[in-house]
């Protein structure tokens, strides 16, 4: 009477709509899974636990472009218009697309009196993403760009709510810690360019709302919130000879020093 659980899984998979002969791969094909629960305790009548995550895996093929126009890395033009010959995913770390996502929160609902609200929110979402891009869509090693991205944050709310017959309260504060990295390479055959953004960001607020029914039709609704938003921000450029950067898998020497902003 008092515990309450229940649980999603799904799967989509499918076959691409193009082929891709540079690696014998699918096109626009789909493989993704995802999950999902939540878990719910309510020991004392207006007290309530819920307790939800859920979870994500999409290892589908990377979309590459399809040329419209015939050149010299490819003298016709494909069959189909979800035909490619990008060849970035034979080229060792980092070239398959793998797109991971978790996230939880817990909140708590506790009626303190009757009329009367606490309630507390306290959640985490990650996210960590492997993106290969061929520019250029083909078998050389022009205009790859390898990309990961990685993002966390956590955030903490706590709200107190009152609630008559035609009015409504709402004040709480809000806090956020999170962090956000982004890096890539931009591959220019023998010469690799490598790119880093990493952002941290703190937050916080305060805010308040009231509804009142002044009639069965009209309402008045007023509120207010103030925010405090800080972030530290790191940006590194720099060039290495070879098809890849250290940071991505490769061995070549740095020829210039690295471009930092802090």
């Amino acid at each position: 009477d008092t515990l309450r659980a229940g649980a999603t899984v799904a799967t989509l998979t499918r076959d691409g709509f193009g082929t891709n002969p540079t690696t014998g791969k699918d096109n626009y094909d789909k493989a993704v899974f995802g999950a999902r629960g939540t878990v719910e305790w309510e020991p004392a009548d207006g007290l309530l636990f819920r307790l939800s995550g859920d979870y994500t895996h999409d290892t589908s093929q990377p979309r590459h472009g399809y040329r419209m126009l015939p050149g010299l890395t490819q003298p016709k033009l494909l069959k189909g218009k979800y035909d490619t010959t990008a060849g970035i995913t034979r080229r060792g770390p980092y070239s398959e697309n793998d797109v991971e996502a978790w996230g939880s929160q817990m909140s708590v609902d506790w009626a303190v009196a009757p009329d009367w609200r606490i309630r507390s929110i306290t959640a985490y979402r990650e996210d960590d993403t492997r993106s290969p891009v061929d520019v250029d869509s083909t078998p050389l090693n022009s205009f790859d760009i390898p990309i990961v991205y990685t993002n966390w944050q956590f955030s903490q709310e706590l709200q107190l709510l009152y609630e008559v017959d035609s009015l409504a309260l709402v004040a709480g504060v809000y806090y956020l810690d999170a962090n956000a990295l982004t890096a890539f390479d931009s591959v220019f055959q023998v010469v690799t360019q490598f790119t880093m953004g990493d952002v941290d960001t703190k937050a916080w607020a305060v805010f308040g709302e009231a509804t009142w029914d002044m009639t069965d039709n009209l309402s008045l609704t007023l509120g207010g919130r103030y925010t405090r938003d800080k972030r530290k921000s790191h940006v590194q450029r720099e060039f290495f000879l070879g098809d890849r950067s250290p940071y991505f898998g490769g061995t070549g020497a740095s020829i210039t020093l690295p471009v930092v902003v802090d």
